[in-house]
């Protein structure tokens, strides 16, 4: 593992402004500092862009080159990650007091709260949160989290860290993660720069998209280990097979609903957890007492006729309704954000001059002998030897005219001599020096390897100057779409989306800032994120790989959807679950377990058929004289016989019925001898909201409904 870059010194001014005092924490990707701000007179945190595996020089400069990513894309990308919090405005978010690049790297400052500890460092101290502690902090971060995500942000690296708990109770949440994970997807070692057991699976795939929900396992893997004094299983445990152990089992005295929202958010698959705060704040406010649940036979039935009314299009999405497109990758080199543009290298010229942008920029030593007029500032010097044979020399100001004998390291300007340092130390001017060669503008080179516009200008390091050459800003890529002109970084088999002035398919506020695989880029560009052929939405994140003749869902936001996915399944069974209508093979189940429920029904009286109150009317043959008639049960009594003479008794005078095969003996009250019929089967229907269901009916049914 590379090592960490060493902290700055205790003393060390940044910006003019900052006097670091100690540091305050760190981690693969940052150092935090406390510092005085000698502007204001107060402490202030500043946060350096210090990733895991760069160096620092005596200097203290750091040389983000060896971060494996572009330095001053990360550079820019850190100090966007500052402007997040700048527009927040949220008292559980630190306010932004600056920003700067400084260092070969760059760092924002923030307000220090006086006597505030992280979380990490509370529990160490005094172990696991009481529950009324753990829902303190829980619902003051998702008051943070619903304004960080109403923003369009994710902070990608909630992990107990990254909260900071205040002597009045404040909770802030701290240190986002959007370059962060930059840096990890170039880099390929995602463990560096997330924390096991707070990151979930998603951010360790590259191509897996992140949403609010991954926020959300961030904050509940925190509140877990607050609750628990022990962080969740880590993600690739889980996924491997080890079961996590509910927070309700670890502590039984919790609140279950507090205990089932935690749990919820934990979930591996990101479609079964609360995709927003919103959902989160739901379980808390959900009816604790469950619907009463209907009959058995009523709920089928329900169910069988909204199968039997389901229609389909085919290439209707099944979550939104709306158009399913066949995939078909981009051609090789095309825009995944406009699709029809050409992502091509810019023609970057190092020498250009950022100011005029017509002149050639030269690089000229000014160490010694010097080449800038230590006089005038600005003007060149022009050195000649005093004559061919001689060892001295003489340099002229092509500005100002000054004139300077040149002799063993020291110059001399009429009666004063000086060396070459001492002379550039009195004018301000850099070791090194730019100049263009159409119009007068000059940079010096700083110690941490800016260039500084001479006179007061900005500084900024070399790659950004050759950008504002090109009419770019300082952090653009170094390729461009030239269609839509949106901005990238392409860099051997990785493209990086930077910025897009448009964004008609999403891929913007899906993939910016990712660092993506040329050829996954051609999929996901047109909204298919396994890099398989099959079908997406044009207008939801709903997608499917082609399995032969079934369809796999790979993603989807629909909650009925994304509880199946990988599963291989027909279109019309994918559109039967959107509509919440049971699939081809359950409203077959659903049939067969109809008719035993309709038989019950009939027994037990539940349910009426034909149309009417009659159990029963059907030939019978009453064995005890051969007679041959209709029996007739009905609610009030049995009868049998022809249309002239009928036998009948109450039903309540009926006081045991048995069955044998297709007979049906009766024993009446007041009689001795039972009555037995042969019976012949009938069939009965029942007039359902899923449909006309005939039963066949036999001796034994018709002896259950009269017992």
């Amino acid at each position: 593992m590379s090592p960490d870059p060493p902290p700055l010194s205790a003393g060390r001014v940044l910006a003019d402004r900052f006097e670091i005092q100690r540091v305050l924490g760190r981690g693969g990707f940052g150092i935090a500092y406390l510092a005085r701000d000698v502007a204001r007179s107060d402490l202030a945190v500043v946060k350096e862009l210090a990733p895991q595996g760069v160096r620092r020089d005596r200097e203290g400069v750091l040389d983000l080159d060896r971060a494996a990513t572009p330095g001053h894309i990360l550079r820019h990308r850190f100090l966007q990650e500052a402007e997040v919090l700048r527009k927040l405005h949220h008292p559980g978010v630190p306010s932004l007091r600056a920003t700067f690049s400084e260092n070969g790297t760059a760092y924002y400052v923030t307000g220090f709260l006086p006597g505030a500890q992280t979380l990490e460092d509370r529990l160490r101290q005094a172990g696991p949160l009481s529950e009324d502690d753990a829902r303190e902090v829980f619902f003051s971060l998702l008051d943070v989290l619903e304004r960080v995500h109403a923003a369009g942000v994710l902070h990608r690296d909630i992990k107990p860290s990254n909260i900071l708990l205040g002597r009045e109770g404040e909770v802030l949440l701290i240190d986002f993660g959007a370059a962060r994970e930059w840096v990890a997807e170039n880099a390929l070692t995602h463990t560096v720069m997330h924390t096991p057991g707070y990151a979930p699976p998603e951010q360790l795939s590259e191509k897996a998209a992140r949403g609010p929900y991954t926020d959300l396992y961030g904050l509940s893997a925190t509140i877990y280990h607050a609750l628990a004094g022990r962080p969740p299983a880590t993600a690739n445990d889980r996924l491997a097979g080890v079961d996590l152990t509910p927070i309700a089992v670890l502590r039984r005295e919790i609140d279950p609903v507090f205990a089932n929202a935690i749990q919820a958010c934990l979930e591996v698959r990101p479609a079964d957890r609360p995709a927003s705060v919103d959902e989160v704040r739901q379980m808390f406010h959900a009816d604790q007492e469950p619907p009463p649940k209907p009959t058995d036979l009523e709920s089928i039935d329900r169910e069988l006729a909204a199968a039997r009314r389901f229609r389909f299009e085919r290439r209707a999405c099944p979550a939104c309704s709306g158009v399913l497109v066949e995939a078909r990758p981009l051609r090789r080199g095309a825009c995944p954000v406009c699709r029809e543009g050409t992502v091509r290298r810019r023609e970057l010229d190092e020498r250009k001059c950022p100011i005029c942008r017509a002149g050639s920029m030269e690089t000229l030593e000014n160490s010694g002998p010097l080449s800038i007029c230590p006089v005038c500032a600005k003007g060149r010097l022009i050195q000649r030897r005093r004559s061919v044979l001689a060892r001295d020399r003489i340099a002229d100001c092509a500005g100002c005219g000054a004139h300077f004998e040149v002799v063993d390291g020291t110059m001399r300007l009429g009666e004063e001599s000086a060396t070459f340092e001492e002379w550039r130390a009195r004018c301000g001017r850099g070791a090194k020096v730019r100049a263009c060669s159409t119009c007068d503008a000059q940079f010096d080179l700083l110690v941490d390897g800016r260039w500084q516009r001479f006179g007061a200008g900005p500084a900024y390091y070399a790659e950004e100057w050759t950008r504002l050459a090109a009419g770019l800003s300082p952090g653009a890529g170094n390729a461009s779409c030239d269609l839509c002109h949106a901005d990238y970084w392409l860099e051997d088999d990785r493209l990086t989306l930077l910025d897009a002035a448009t964004d008609p398919f999403d891929f913007g506020s899906r993939y910016t800032g990712r660092a993506l695989q040329l050829d996954d880029v051609r999929w996901l560009g047109v909204g298919k994120s396994s890099g398989s052929p099959g079908l997406y939405c044009e207008e939801c994140p709903t997608e499917f790989d082609r399995d032969g003749e079934y369809y796999r869902l790979v993603r989807s936001q629909r909650r009925e959807l994304s509880r199946h996915l990988g599963e291989p399944r027909t279109l019309e069974d994918w559109h039967r679950i959107g509509q919440k209508v049971p699939t081809i093979d359950r409203q077959g189940e659903l049939e067969k377990l109809l008719v035993p429920m309709l038989r019950e029904a009939y027994r037990n009286g539940d349910l009426s058929f034909d149309n009417v109150d009659t159990a029963w009317r059907g030939q019978a043959t009453r064995l005890s004289d051969e007679t041959v008639g209709t029996l007739i049960v009905s609610a009030e009594e049995v009868s049998f016989g022809g249309r002239f003479r009928r036998w009948k008794v109450p039903v309540d005078a009926v006081l045991r019925a048995s069955f044998e095969e297709d007979e049906l003996e009766i024993t009446l009250s007041g009689r001795t001898e039972s009555v037995v019929f042969d019976l012949q089967p009938i069939v009965l229907t029942a007039h359902l909201e899923s449909g006309n269901w005939d039963l066949v009916v036999t001796a034994e049914d018709l002896a259950k409904r009269l017992c």
